[in-house]
């Protein structure tokens, strides 16, 4: 792909090259959604119709089809649907087989031994195999982009992946590296097809890098068939998928069952609202709070919430006076309205959340301690510690990290007023914010954090001081508890099991009792739907699963 003016010059693509397109006038957007006769067409040529559903957000995300070149949510669901993972997960967080029928863990966490399944094909019609998963993997390292995961600086570091067999591998890392399998999910891991990156290579591109930015190969429910950059891609349900008609991966993908699928860009919410109710996309995404409060009402549509592990905290500096004690964090976290929050400035767009653990990830639980607003017991903790005419506090916050915080900080701030507590408020930039909490400098911080892996550590990390291991002085409570501090350790010492998720339950239950955070809620992905078309998701890692809708 050549550069024009030192851009990507846009560009139709096919399987049979590169070529002009034209600007975005009405004719031409319909034909971006594929509405036509002509793309509604068999994919065969047979010229019989056929079911084709059209999902539609603000944007297709950056260089969307290669899932070794960056990524964002938007992305993923591009990449999902065409590149398959060696594991997946369910609905509960649970590593689950996909490429990959099974694996043993040795050597403490430093050897991690793969068998992939016989029989998949990619897209070209080649077999997967174990040189084609240690192509992608060398491939990763091969293209110098610092937004893949963690492949690449793990593999600079000293880890490997080795063939040991036609159908197996083996990753060997010179450190105990327990998170591996929870990172194999990711899309940037997809797999690909080494004879059709190989088939675009050129001295100057080895890996194909430019044209697979553009183009896409993998063992997915959908295969490649056009795309039009920033406005559409286009994809055929694969007649060969390996997981059959009713699937063989539980909780894993199926065979689709439809035939054509248009990933499409609509950048403006009110022409998404509009084509929606129309009937000229049947699944849209990322629509204001306001149209999703209308839309509800709308006969024929219907909006559907899918958790994320995405969540909305206060964090508490428990090393700072009077946030050492106990009972002050206490009557903190019995004095706000939570679902006051949720109902009122959230609109009930948002779920409850119980410890900082979400739901979705292993260690969550519904039935753990959830302070709900007691203004008489809040004032009579804070007196019974010393402060019965309560103190001054400062929260910070920062708008760019969500723009709900605005209110949502001035509605606790009359929280606590009613018991007392004199909250003065700090507005920053999210950069301003986290230089802040590095130096332990702040009293109270609203906080978002979005899970990468869905492992439960990197959010019980919050859990240690800076001072320990893993601990974190941005990402930290600075509450210091001895027990805590060795389960969440030995923790990273188990795989994943039930006696694993028990262990971050018992952090995350004792940390709800000793308030040394504020759990506000927990943030879903919203879209809104065509009656007409059930059997979506959307993951809580931020995938969409549309090889499992059906149109009527």
């Amino acid at each position: 792909m050549k550069k024009k003016n030192g851009t990507h010059a846009s560009a139709k693509i096919d399987r049979g090259g590169l070529g002009p397109r034209g600007g975005m006038n009405r004719r031409s957007f319909l034909r971006v959604l594929g509405l036509s006769a002509a793309v509604l067409a068999h994919p065969s040529g047979s010229g019989a119709a056929n079911v084709s559903v059209t999902f539609a957000r603000p944007s297709l995300g950056i260089l969307p089809l290669d899932p070794h070149q960056g990524g964002n949510a938007a992305r993923y669901d591009n990449l999902n649907q065409v590149y398959d993972t060696l594991v997946f997960a369910d609905e509960q967080g649970k590593i689950i087989p996909n490429l990959a029928e099974s694996w043993r863990i040795l050597k403490d966490f430093k050897e991690f031994n793969l068998v992939l399944r016989n029989g998949v094909k990619f897209h070209d019609g080649t077999p997967l195999n174990a040189d084609a998963v240690k192509f992608s993997f060398d491939r990763i390292v091969g293209i110098d982009n610092h937004a893949v995961a963690q492949w690449r600086p793990l593999a600079k570091g000293g880890a490997k992946i080795e063939v040991t067999g036609e159908y197996s591998v083996k990753f060997v890392f010179p450190e105990p590296y327990p998170l591996f399998m929870r990172e194999l999910i990711y899309a940037c891991y997809g797999i690909m097809s080494p004879s059709y990156v190989k088939k675009y290579a050129t001295p100057e591109d080895p890996w194909a890098k430019e044209r697979m930015a553009y183009d896409a190969c993998g063992t997915g429910p959908f295969k490649f068939a056009e795309q039009v950059p920033k406005e559409k891609v286009v994809l055929d349900r694969n007649p060969n998928y390996w997981a059959g008609e009713k699937g063989v991966v539980k909780g894993g993908k199926v065979m689709p069952r439809y035939d054509r699928l248009l990933l499409t860009a609509v950048p403006d919410s009110t022409t998404r609202r509009i084509m929606l109710e129309k009937g000229e996309i049947d699944i849209a995404g990322n629509l204001p709070t306001d149209v999703l409060e209308d839309l509800k009402k709308t006969p024929g549509i219907k909006v559907v919430n899918f958790p994320l592990l995405y969540t909305a905290t206060v964090y508490i500096n428990c090393s700072k006076k009077p946030f050492d004690d106990v009972r002050v964090r206490q009557a903190l976290a019995y004095a706000i309205d939570y679902d006051k929050i949720i109902h009122d400035l959230e609109r009930d767009m948002v779920l409850p959340l119980h410890g900082i653990i979400p739901q979705g990830m292993i260690g969550y639980d519904p039935k753990r301690l959830r302070y709900s607003r007691d203004v008489a017991k809040a004032k009579t903790l804070l007196a019974a510690a010393g402060y019965p005419n309560g103190f001054s506090t400062t929260l910070v916050y920062a708008p760019d990290r969500r723009a709900e915080f605005d209110q949502e900080a001035v509605i606790i701030q009359s929280f606590l007023k009613d018991v007392g507590i004199d909250l003065k408020l700090e507005k920053m930039d999210y950069t301003a914010q986290l230089a802040r909490q590095v130096a332990g400098g702040h009293d109270l911080a609203m906080m978002t954090f979005l899970a990468g892996t869905g492992d439960p550590s990197p959010w019980v990390y919050s859990y240690l001081p800076p001072d320990v291991p893993e601990g974190s002085p941005q990402y930290s409570f600075r509450w210091r508890n001895a027990k805590v501090i060795e389960t969440l350790h030995k923790a990273l010492t188990i795989p994943d099991s039930p006696r694993r998720a028990k262990m971050y339950a018992e952090v995350d239950d004792l940390g709800m009792k000793e308030a040394v955070v504020l759990p506000l809620y927990q943030i879903p992905a919203s879209f809104v739907i065509r009656n007409n078309v059930t059997g979506f998701k959307y993951d809580t890692l931020r995938r969409a699963v549309l090889w499992e809708v059906d149109k009527k």
